[in-house]
């Protein structure tokens, strides 16, 4: 048999203190540093191509780009939804 100690009661200003430390940290981690690390150099990278006339070449290099760019652009929409979602209940809690 297990035993678990009951925790104490948590007052709601904590629960929005905690939401909304949880938020930033994953701001912070999800959208500032991912973006940082990976789209903006990805961008600048793509800014030093020269621009083509050839419609083929310039998709090609396209389809190579997109594709990553677009997963870390989706995991950064995700992260700033969790952290609105967490804003939110931290305002809720005040």
């Amino acid at each position: 048999m297990i035993w678990i100690p009951s925790l104490p009661p948590i007052h709601p200003r904590n629960c929005a203190a905690l939401a909304f430390g949880l938020g930033g940290m994953i701001c912070a981690a999800g959208g500032i540093i991912l973006t940082m690390t990976n789209n903006v150099p990805m961008n600048d990278a793509l800014g030093l191509l020269t621009v083509l006339t050839d419609i083929a070449a310039a998709q090609a290099i396209w389809d190579e780009y997109s594709g990553t760019w677009q997963v870390f652009n989706v995991m950064r929409t995700v992260f700033s939804g969790i952290t609105l979602a967490l804003a939110g209940y931290g305002m809720t809690r005040l």
